[in-house]
């Protein structure tokens, strides 16, 4: 899995075809929504914009 497929896996922009996601030693369930507040909390997006640097 390429790294940029994995991250947006684990912030629940796209599903796992298979297997399963542990972050921070619990495992993600595959559905953002089903995942706890604070989960969903821990997991964030930085968006850069490479033409600023």
């Amino acid at each position: 899995m390429e790294c940029s497929t994995l991250l947006r896996a684990i912030a629940g922009l796209q599903p796992c075809s298979s297997g399963e996601i542990q972050f921070d030693g619990a495992t993600l369930a595959p559905d953002v929504g089903k995942r706890s507040r604070s989960a969903r909390r821990d997991v964030q997006l930085v968006f850069q914009n490479s033409t600023c640097l």
